[in-house]
Parts: structure tokens; sequence; C-alpha cells
């Protein structure tokens, strides 16, 4: 069942970001015709403020968006671009603004927020991604391609973004597409990471009952880190399977070698008490 949901998760995506609209007499507001479906490209997963979630900001850790120099969308200044268009303070906002735009822009400088550019995940604790929920998290004209485009024009106007290339509507498409592949990827792998950390973390729990917070402190914050960072890229799309899968290589060697390190150095205590007696 959560397969399904994952699929039918990625055709929606694929069948918004696959639908086109026309921009008509650009740089201005003249001859924009939305598309109404297209616009719906923001999901929500889990239920709950602890479950990993995917927004529109996170189109700027998509392979397309990468290669076209596009991981402002993921910035702070990315926001305020979007909400200068959403509010019709800038050149590039529509003579009339559609419905639902200014709401969107709220809600992408509050994803943001929870979210902030150059981190994996919010700080909060997260949950495994058990299903996808097609509902969205934030609003349906949260991922506009018109607004993305607009809004991208705006920062060009920015100083010191002079030259960026525009988030144009096929990239958008492009990104929607490639996010969810991602969304679906990570949901599948959902409960083969969640054994993962288990067994992880039943080591270190291990390794801490046989003294190493006192013997090989650093080892074990070590061992704690990789297994969090581990977490973090299983829950969330900011990181790739391959990406996600070395997180996962280097945290359980280091699980391994800290419980290893700590079975020897009690064994060894207890032949030299052996050798006493």
């Amino acid at each position: 069942m959560r397969i399904v949901r994952a699929a039918l998760v990625l055709c929606l995506l694929t069948s918004m970001a696959g639908n086109a609209f026309s921009l008509g007499d650009l740089p201005g507001s003249v001859g924009i015709v939305e598309d109404r479906v297209g616009s719906d490209l923001f999901l929500g997963l889990g239920q709950d403020l602890s479950s990993p979630a995917c927004g529109c900001p996170d189109l700027a850790y998509t392979e397309p968006f990468k290669a076209k120099g596009l991981g402002y969308v993921g910035t702070r200044e990315f926001a305020e671009a979007v909400h200068a268009v959403a509010s019709g303070n800038s050149r590039y906002s529509p003579r009339e603004i559609p419905p639902g735009w200014q709401a969107a822009s709220a809600h992408w400088r509050r994803y943001l927020a929870a979210h902030p550019y150059g981190a994996v995940e919010p700080a909060h604790p997260r949950a495994f991604m058990t299903w996808v929920d097609a509902k969205p998290f934030f609003g349906k004209e949260a991922c506009t391609p018109a607004l993305l485009y607009l809004a991208s024009l705006e920062y060009r106007s920015m100083p010191g973004h002079q030259g960026v290339t525009p988030a144009f509507p096929r990239l958008v498409r492009a990104a929607a597409f490639d996010l969810g592949i991602q969304v679906v990827d990570k949901s599948r792998m959902a409960g083969i990471y969640a054994k993962r950390i288990a067994v992880m973390g039943v080591k270190i729990a291990e390794a801490e009952r046989m003294g190493a917070e006192e013997s090989a402190p650093r080892e074990l914050a070590r061992a704690k880190y990789e297994l969090d960072r581990a977490r973090m890229d299983a829950t969330g799309v900011r990181s790739g399977i391959q990406e996600t899968e070395a997180s996962f290589a280097r945290a359980e060697h280091t699980a391994d070698t800290l419980l290893g390190n700590a079975t020897v150095r009690v064994q060894g205590k207890g032949q030299m008490l052996s050798g006493v007696r």
C-alpha cells in the first residue's frame, strides 16, 4: 500500500508538472495564463511537524535546478522575491494577482524558516517516512510555475544577482518530476532505513553500556553524529539515494568500530582481572 501511494504521488507530480501554461508579453504582467493544475506542486510528507517534508524551495536541490545554477530558489532572498511578486510590489507582478499567491508567499517563508537553505532537515525530531500524503502541505499556489518564473526575474533585478538563469517553466516542470522521483525512492526505502537505524542505535547503546562514554567519548560522539546524519538523510528529500547510502555506510562503520573497540576493552579488563586472581 505504501508503494502504491508513493506511485500515486509521482503520477500527481508528473501530471502537475507536465501541464503547460503560457506566458505572454514579458517582462511585465501582460498575458499570464495560469495552469491551475500545474500550480499544486507542493507536497506534505507525513501527518505532523515531526514528519519529513518536501516543498517548493527543495526544488533547489534537484538535478535540473543544480545543473542550471538555480539553487538560489531555496534562499531567503528568493523568498523575498516571491513575496514581492505575490504582493504586487514588483514590476513583474501581474496586474491582477492570482488568488492564493499571497498565501503561497507566506507559506514559502514559513517553510524556509523550518527548513533553512543548506540544512539537510529541520532541527526538530523526525519520524521515518512510512507513507506519502498527496494532500498539499501549504496550499495549491505555493509552486506555481508562473510565480516562480516571475519571482526569478525579480531576483535577477536585485543587486548582485544580475545574470542568473531564470526559473523557466520547463525547468520547474523537470525539477518537480525529479523531486517526485526522490519522494517515491525515499518512501520505498523507509522501512529498510528504519531497521538499519534501529540496529545502529542498539550497537551504540551497547557500547555506552560497556563504558564508551568514559573510555572513548570522542568515538561515541562521532557515532551519534553519523547516526543522526544518516537519519536526516533518510527522512529528507535534499539528499539522493546514493548520498543517503553513503551516510548509512559511514554511520554503520562508525557504530561497528565503536562497539568493537568497546568489546575489546571490556574483554581486556576481564583478562587483567583474571590474571590478578
